[in-house]
């Protein structure tokens, strides 16, 4: 009874870690070994995929796994990306679109243009920082760790006061009472509590898309009392498009198109987006660009220096003459960029985008979880100030700066707050570094390049709730482990100090132990949240 015991709790144990390597093995296992390479010619050679390089082409056909990280450059079809996102539903995919290395091909051939290696892979990148993340050890872990090594000296040290007890009491007694009390008391159980309970989470959140960066985020989060939100691409879909250009005299609408276009080719910022995807864009890029992140951008065209970008960072950049005044007022709840050049605005480029689907009924659970909610954007007022009514978000600022959200995130750190950063990962570098938790969105940004410490590759605000629901759930359980833990020990050790409990007991009860602990943490493996949140912690 004491072997199968103890080999079963043994066995849970195991079999949850095995649960989360296999969730990475699957990544890692998805990648092709072959790839159909296009020639200049035309022709097709199937080679090694560490052999595709950047700007190869490849032919991808139906059924088969796309082999690096690309774009579309010639076809149409549906792709399967739930080895990344977890979402079973297929994505369509066209000309110009981007595809992962990983993700299935269903329905039609399709040609891609390489844009990452192998060994750069969003995949890999996944499969690594993922990797990282269940191998290390979460804080309250240390802690049990550290407890677990005094608690084995404390019953060493108890069982040689209880030999010389015995000794002189009744020593026919000794070496039963000396056998149970090391064999009942349970150390393992302490030190299994915790990261079984993080790892068969950790496995849950990888498998639907969420990807934890930095282990310990599941305990802090629990501890948050502020969640600070990005407007673009994190409360809105950061699709914009274009709707209103406004010109100065002397400047054509193509004119200030094409030179927009030329700035952002380089640029990952949602307005670089939405240019791109104009008609008639001629595929040039300016030349000597200089980015400034939550700024805008400039360059030289054909010999002129523009500048593009909001309001502040063309005043910073450019002394600009009074002639340019009518182009500066906007029309309410539009986001706005300026393209100004030698010390004039020449055009404002007005843009709509659309709340995510899901906003407002996270803002509202959050809310009602007892949470404060701030919007801190670069957009204009008038834009930040409608996102934050309509979504029921009392505090917000509007025409910040990185660094200025970053300071706003620190005066609250120094007011007790402990924060939470949602954002895109484009601009918000800096004040996702400085949050408690750090939560980005995965279509901002290359994975290798986000200061986050969990990842939401499918793009959904809803895996904040399930987040949010796995972390309180998992701190629940860890407390119940413990508890039961340190409670098991401080009634059966004294049992069998005093003679109470015989050594077969001792061994079903040590054993029992461990088994309860992992079978309460293998829980969490099933756990199927429904965006449920009534009070932030448990």
């Amino acid at each position: 009874m004491f072997v199968f015991l103890l080999l079963s709790s043994r066995y849970l144990e195991l079999s949850t870690r095995r649960n989360s390597i296999t969730t990475v093995s699957r990544m890692e296992k998805s990648m092709p070994e072959v790839a159909s390479r296009l020639s200049d010619d035309g022709s097709v050679n199937h080679v090694d995929v560490l052999e595709i390089g950047v700007g190869d082409r490849v032919l991808v056909s139906p059924g088969e796994i796309i082999p690096a990280d690309g774009v579309i450059v010639n076809g149409a079809t549906t792709i399967d990306e739930s080895i990344l996102t977890g979402e079973s539903s297929p994505v369509f995919k066209k000309s110009g679109d981007a595809v992962v290395a990983g993700s299935i091909n269903i329905e039609n051939g399709i040609r891609v243009r390489v844009n990452r290696t192998a060994q750069n892979t969003a995949l890999s990148r996944i499969v690594h920082l993922t990797d990282s993340a269940q191998s290390a050890k979460p804080k309250v872990a240390r802690i049990a760790d550290k407890i677990a090594g005094k608690f084995v000296l404390g019953v060493l040290l108890l069982t040689l006061f209880a030999c010389g007890y015995w000794w002189f009491r009744d020593s026919s007694i000794l070496l039963p009472v000396v056998i149970s009390t090391l064999v009942v008391a349970c150390p393992c159980a302490l030190s299994l509590a915790t990261p079984t309970a993080f790892v068969a989470t950790m496995n849950l959140l990888t498998k639907r898309g969420i990807i934890p960066i930095r282990g310990e985020f599941l305990e802090d989060i629990t501890n948050v009392t502020h969640i600070v939100f990005d407007k673009t691409g994190t409360l809105t879909k950061g699709a914009l498009s274009l709707n209103h250009i406004c010109t100065a005299p002397n400047w054509n609408k193509a004119q200030v198109t094409q030179i927009a276009t030329a700035l952002n080719l380089t640029s990952k910022h949602p307005f670089a987006d939405a240019f791109r995807d104009l008609p008639g864009s001629n595929g040039k890029m300016a030349s000597q660009v200089s980015h400034t992140a939550g700024g805008g951008i400039a360059g030289t065209i054909n010999g002129k220096q523009f500048t593009i970008g909001s309001l502040n960072f063309i005043k910073s950049t450019t002394r600009l003459s009074g002639e340019c005044e009518a182009l500066v007022e906007a029309r309410k709840n539009q986001s706005v960029c300026y393209l100004a050049n030698e010390g004039k605005i020449i055009a404002r480029f007005e843009f709509s985008d659309q709340l995510r689907s899901d906003a407002h009924r996270v803002i509202k659970k959050l809310r009602q979880g007892g949470l404060s909610l701030l919007l801190l954007s670069g957009d204009n007022h008038s834009v930040v100030s409608n996102t934050a009514q309509s979504l029921g978000i009392d505090q917000y600022k509007s025409n910040l700066s990185p660094s200025e959200k970053q300071t706003v995130v620190k005066h609250l750190q120094h007011q007790g707050a402990k924060v939470a950063v949602v954002g895109d990962g484009l601009n918000d570098a800096p004040v996702l570094a400085s949050a408690d938790v750090s939560i980005a969105m995965g279509q901002g940004a290359d994975l290798s390049k986000i200061n986050a410490d969990v990842v939401l590759l499918n793009n959904r605000l809803s895996d904040l709730l399930d987040i949010t629901n796995c972390a309180n759930r998992t701190s629940w359980v860890i407390r119940q482990n413990l508890m039961w833990a340190i409670g098991y020990n401080l009634l059966a050790i004294p049992a069998a100090l005093a003679g109470i409990v015989p050594p077969w007991l001792a061994a079903i009860g040590m054993s029992t132990s461990s088994l309860i602990v992992s079978l309460n943490a293998t829980r969490l493996l099933s756990h199927q949240p429904h965006h449920k949140l009534t009070n932030w912690s448990p």
